[in-house]
């Protein structure tokens, strides 16, 4: 998919003053979908936020990745539905994680249209024109207290259960999203702002607006809007990514399905675009250290030193195959047809039956014997009967229906067969997935070798992997057969044998 890039961005999160440990996550990733933010809140005690955050942002990922979905609302609904299932199965399969969710706010941009939805309390906001102004509405117990009029928005701010949230990912097999009806149209400066509570907690929307105003570098802001919070209490983790769209670009309402690969380095404000770094936060960076425009979002290498309290999660996971279906990604297939004939072959059947029954038990209660002309009609009227049901069945068409019925069962019988072997290649995949995005030293990526553009050295040597290394990894010997696959795995170490 063509995808003008007309903004940039700056992120950065934040333990806070009173945790010990950041259960918030985010993510930043482009594909042929769009270019997608992602911002999640976790809950459920040091493991099991920090496992629901990681595990919806990779899993959104995941989704968006593996085809395009020319629906941007529905994608949405579904990649968000999708991470809920991710995580409830994971809290299920292990009881230290019982109870883990997250919230979570995601934005898709495409063909310079703005898609967005979101889960729980973290927020979008929307800076134009030097004002501030809130797009989502939170899944809150103080929100809902607002709706009905019993509150206001001031006293919410004060009100002893305004961290309570309604809904979350991960909690429940199915989760209530909520996406925009509507896409946004930027325009030249504006800012879309996803942020955490711990964020909007701490600063009130005229703060958060004052901040957004100053003349800093994007990234600057970013760190400025942290810092800030934390200097007013920190009492959470604290997370925000900001885009800002530099120029108004005509909005496209139709979409193509084109590969499109982004190159990582093409812009210095695209920090979070370095390969392997699109699902970690970044470090903190003080901002008197550096000139504004000097300041990088995201060093992957500076932030892994703060992972290493983190566990990994590499185990595999068994899939529902009845509950990933129902969250509208797997297969479905009709028992018959759109259209149902049973009631008409039944009623049809029923009629004939009737008639041929009812002509004959007629006969058989005649009270003489009859004689030999008149079994000989009775006979001829046996036949007659026969006869006018072969031909109802050739007038009404109920024959060639029921052929139709038959086959199409049979072809149904094989369809199940099919998709169920499709799921079981499916799972396998989607198994080799997780374990592609959990590994840290594997990169998944578009192969770009059938168009000529790169050779195998040059990927070896951007990626600084060896050829060899790509050649095991993908499981073929020779390059010809490399420059085949749809994409690579690009190991950053060697294979295991």
């Amino acid at each position: 998919m063509s995808q003008s890039k007309n903004f940039r961005f700056g992120n950065h999160t934040d333990v806070g003053k009173v945790r010990h440990q950041n259960e918030d996550y985010m993510g930043f990733f482009e594909n042929y979908n769009g270019a997608f933010f992602v911002v999640c809140d976790g809950m459920g005690g040091h493991v099991g936020g920090a496992t629901a955050s990681q595990t919806a942002v990779s899993s959104i990922r995941q989704f968006f990745e593996e085809q395009f979905h020319p629906q941007p609302q529905e994608a949405i609904h579904q990649a968000i539905q999708y991470a809920n299932t991710q995580i409830h199965q994971k809290a299920l399969s292990n009881p230290e994680l019982r109870g883990m969710g997250t919230t979570c706010v995601l934005m898709m941009v495409r063909d310079n249209l703005i898609y967005y939805g979101h889960v729980g309390d973290s927020r979008i906001y929307l800076h134009r024109v030097r004002v501030l102004s809130q797009l989502t509405k939170d899944h809150s117990f103080v929100q809902a207290l607002i709706e009905q009029g019993l509150i206001t928005e001031a006293e919410a701010e004060s009100h002893p259960r305004r961290n309570e949230i309604l809904r979350a990912l991960g909690t429940s097999p199915f989760v209530d999203v909520e996406v925009a009806e509507e896409p946004l149209h930027p325009l030249e400066g504006d800012i879309l702002m996803l942020c955490t509570d711990g964020l909007n907690g701490m600063l009130s929307s005229k703060g958060l607006e004052e901040i957004l105003n100053s003349n800093m570098s994007l990234q600057h802001k970013a760190l400025k809007l942290v810092d800030t919070a934390n200097q007013y209490g920190g009492t959470d983790n604290i997370t925000v990514q900001l885009v800002e769209f530099l120029a108004t670009l005509p909005a496209k309402r139709g979409f193509s399905n084109k590969l499109h690969e982004s190159n990582p380095h093409s812009n210095a404000d695209l920090g979070s675009t370095r390969p392997g770094s699109n699902l970690d936060p970044p470090p903190y960076v003080p901002p008197q250290s550096k000139e504004p425009e000097d300041v990088e979002p995201i060093s992957e290498q500076s932030y892994a030193k703060n992972q290493q309290k983190r566990k990994k999660y590499d185990e595999e996971e068994e899939y529902d195959e009845k509950e990933y279906q129902s969250n509208k990604r797997g297969l479905s297939i009709n028992t018959l047809d759109e259209v149902d004939y049973r009631p008409f072959l039944t009623r049809g059947f029923l009629i004939v039956f009737a008639l041929v029954f009812g002509y004959v038990i007629f006969k058989n209660i005649s009270t003489h014997k009859p004689t030999a002309s008149e079994q000989s009609a009775i006979q001829r009227d046996s036949l007659d009967a026969v006869s006018l049901q072969n031909q109802f069945y050739e007038y009404t068409g109920i024959q060639k229906v029921k052929d139709t019925y038959k086959k199409t069962k049979e072809t149904v019988i094989k369809a199940k067969e099919t998709l169920e072997e499709l799921n079981e290649l499916q799972k396998r995949k989607r198994r080799a997935l997780d374990s592609l995005f959990q590994n840290k030293k594997v990169r998944l990526i578009v192969n770009t070798l059938s168009s000529g553009e790169q050779t195998a050295q040059d990927l070896a040597k951007k990626y600084r992997s060896k050829v060899e290394w790509i050649l095991k990894a993908n499981g073929v010997k020779t390059e010809e057969e490399l420059a085949e696959l749809d994409s690579l795995s690009i190991p950053l170490e060697a294979p295991r044998p």
